[in-house]
């Protein structure tokens, strides 16, 4: 059940469309841009694979793992792009709405968790999508909102 967390983030990244102002978007999407730049180039300079083997996934589930396995890379996996734009995403919004702040970390934490227990990464990709995503929020967003 955990793949139903792990695609949660395309409902994620729908959300500041309809919670953010211009600038905050803009703020958004120059940090977010960023980050894959920045893991990109990690990716193709320190290539880092699953260290163990995919799962085969039976029943209702299997289309979701199928759909995965098809699209993503093995070797891509420190930093976790999905924790980074989680995290961003959650931080940002949470910046913007701070009455939020419990939903959209928990929401976080679900998605990193689904990270582990879809075997897609390793705690070390985690973390390292954290620190990603938090030096963009305050490198490119804050300072694009404050500009």
């Amino acid at each position: 059940e955990m793949i139903l967390g792990y695609f949660s983030l395309n409902a994620l990244m729908i959300i500041p469309a309809f919670t953010l102002n211009i600038r905050e978007l803009k703020g958004l999407n120059h940090a977010m841009m960023w980050a894959t730049i920045i893991a990109g180039i990690i990716f193709l300079i320190f290539p880092a694979p699953i260290g163990f083997a995919r799962t085969t996934v039976a029943g209702q589930w299997a289309g979701f793992y199928q759909n995965l396995y098809s699209v993503d890379n093995v070797a891509n996996t420190f930093p976790s792009l999905h924790v980074t734009f989680s995290y961003l995403f959650s931080r940002v919004i949470i910046h913007a709405h701070k009455k939020l702040f419990y939903h959209f970390w928990i929401w976080f934490l679900i998605i990193s968790l689904s990270v582990l227990l879809t075997h897609q990464h390793h705690l070390i990709d985690i973390f390292g999508g954290i620190a990603l995503a938090e030096i963009c929020f305050r490198y490119f967003f804050l300072r694009a909102i404050n500009e």
